[in-house]
């Protein structure tokens, strides 16, 4: 019987902390402590010890359950730990873990009517591991009594969470009234006491396992009573009450005020579960250390790694191959697009081609066919003038009839210069524009100088431009001739940053612009220069005499065509008039 008394004293003093209480206890628990399980999104994972734990991507929720990895049996010797996420945790953490001190009001039947409950958790900043070179620190804390409360009682209970494990000591704890704060009146409580005798009679230890609520001397300066607990059972408490024949009597509405002085360490016990929640893509590193149960670590620790892998749609090569696919997109497009106008512009020249051979058989039939009859219609009626001399009236009718088909034949053959595509080039117009001045100046009897350049024979103009062209010189060169009363006309064509500039000038009698209202004609030439994007202007020269100006843009596109071709000409001589002005 002495020996087993003696046993179990010095167990009891091995958890209550005389000595290195961590260490001793550590040494008697023999057992390892790691994950036991992985959760993902409430998922269960496949647990790696050797490797590295490669996690779906994009994890949201990551729960590790920690525990004893030695069997069932080993499940029933407690197990305190702290643990740390490397990358993600500052410092080591426990789960947390509470004990508490409650102030319990009671009617005068006993019965509770009302408490004021204080949490503890985690440890004291002074804890060293035994109550004997720990800090203590101090607390207060008011509460007002409830109705129909008559009596108060303290309680220090571990019970909470059955994973609860660690220690705390309370000492120095005393309550008064609000009242008696501010006077010499006796507190209510009072747990200063110099002696576990009087403790003992005024407060009682309790719980199902009443073993691990003890009194002891704490502290090193001064030493003084405490009332511990040291909870070491994950399914079991302890707890300190004062007695309740011994309450104090308390008036409802009474302000109360508390104060005590405690150390404690506090924690969590295996199996636990720590949770982690969105986690980002890296790689992470899980460490355990059991800790005894006065929270001293004891340098056993575990290690679990996991990898969160970056999902595929944030991934480098993800990136490089969406990349990759929309250039190749973007070139297969391109490809399309440049097919489909390619076969667009192949129908259109197929079409172009045919219209063309139409307008060549068309210009072809007007020459050959119609032609040819009214340039017979003009010569038989200048027979029948030759041949008709005594009858005056049938001579001028037979010369309006050679006169009109002369200006039919003109027409017909401005037509077929109009309609044939031979002539949808910048070299023909210029040669054409020169020809009708030229015609028209000299049946006027007037003098004639014309300056044109070389033209490119490659830049294509539309038969429309053309003959909006050709019809705007006609109208220019016909009002000179009819109200100029000029001697002289020139004709001015260049080519310049693809605009094309057409002069034609007099030395007449010139005009008043702000007199003379523009007729028809005058406005038919604005409108025909507007209607193929140029611009017409009819000016008195300050020297004398009338200027018409016409200006056409043609394409930029096409300008590199024109300077081609007029390298090309540089080196033979002009085909038409020189640069230089010469007369007609």
């Amino acid at each position: 019987m002495k020996l087993g008394l003696v046993i179990s004293t010095a167990f009891g003093l091995a958890l209550l902390g005389v000595g290195n209480q961590g260490s001793s206890f550590a040494q008697e628990v023999n057992q390892q402590l790691g994950v036991t399980q992985l959760l993902v999104d409430g998922r269960t994972v496949k647990l790696s010890r050797d490797g590295i734990n490669r996690l779906p991507a994009e994890s949201v929720t990551i729960a590790l359950t920690c525990g004893s990895m030695g069997g069932k049996d080993s499940r029933k010797i407690p197990l305190r730990f702290r643990f740390k996420l490397m990358g993600r945790d500052a410092d080591w953490r426990e789960v947390p873990a509470q004990m508490w001190i409650n102030f319990i009001f009671l009617d005068v039947e006993g019965n509770e009517v009302g408490k004021k409950e204080v949490p503890v958790t985690g440890q004291t900043k002074g804890w060293t591991g035994n109550f004997q070179t720990s800090s203590l620190e101090h607390h207060e804390n008011t509460a007002e009594v409830p109705p129909n409360a008559n009596k108060l009682m303290v309680s220090i209970i571990s019970a909470g969470s059955p994973q609860n494990l660690g220690a705390i000591a309370v000492c120095d704890l005393v309550v008064r009234t609000e009242a008696a704060t501010k006077s010499s009146e006796s507190p209510l409580l009072n747990l200063n006491a110099d002696s576990t005798a009087k403790l003992n009679t005024e407060w009682m230890r309790d719980g199902p396992q009443i073993g691990m609520a003890q009194i002891k001397e704490i502290g090193s300066n001064p030493r003084r009573h405490a009332l511990v607990i040291v909870d070491n059972d994950p399914n079991s408490h302890a707890l300190w009450h004062t007695v309740k024949a011994k309450a104090p009597v308390i008036t409802p509405g009474q302000k109360l005020f508390a104060e005590w002085n405690d150390m404690f360490s506090i924690g969590m016990g295996a199996p636990s579960t720590i949770a982690y929640d969105n986690l980002p893509p890296g790689h992470y590193r899980f460490a355990l250390e059991r800790l005894t149960m006065l929270g001293v670590p004891t340098g056993e620790i575990s290690f679990l790694e996991f990898e969160i892998p970056v999902p595929f749609w944030k991934a480098q090569w993800f990136w490089g191959v969406a990349l990759l696919s929309v250039l190749a997109g973007l070139f297969l497009g391109q490809q399309y697009r440049a097919s489909r106008r390619l076969q667009a512009e192949n129908l259109r020249l197929a079409q172009q081609q045919v219209l063309e051979r139409e307008r060549i058989r068309i210009a072809q039939d007007i020459h050959d066919d119609l032609g040819a009859q009214v340039a017979q219609i003009s010569l038989v009626s200048a027979m029948a003038e030759i041949s008709v001399t005594a009858d005056p009236v049938s001579k001028q009718t037979f010369q309006q009839i050679t006169e009109l088909s002369r200006k039919l034949v003109g027409s017909l053959y401005a037509t077929v210069w109009v309609v044939n595509p031979e002539n949808d080039n910048l070299e023909a117009v210029g040669n054409y524009l020169c020809q009708i001045f030229n015609q028209m100046i000299s049946h006027a009897g007037l003098d004639c100088w014309m300056e044109v350049p070389t033209l490119p024979s490659d830049l294509p103009i539309s038969s429309h431009q053309r003959h909006n062209l050709a019809m705007a010189v006609k109208e220019g060169t016909h009002n000179i001739i009819k109200h100029a009363r000029a001697t002289e006309t020139r004709m001015i064509i260049r080519f310049e940053n693809s605009i094309l500039d057409i002069s034609i000038e007099d030395n007449g009698i010139g005009f008043d612009a702000k007199s003379v209202k523009p007729g028809n004609g005058m406005g038919n030439l604005i409108c025909r220069l507007q209607d193929i994007g140029g611009s017409a202007e009819i000016k008195r020269r300050p020297e004398g005499g009338t200027q018409v100006h016409l200006q056409m843009p043609i394409g930029n596109e096409k300008l590199q065509s024109a300077a081609r071709t007029r390298s090309r000409d540089s080196s033979r001589p002009e085909s038409r008039q020189p640069k230089s002005p010469a007369r007609t």
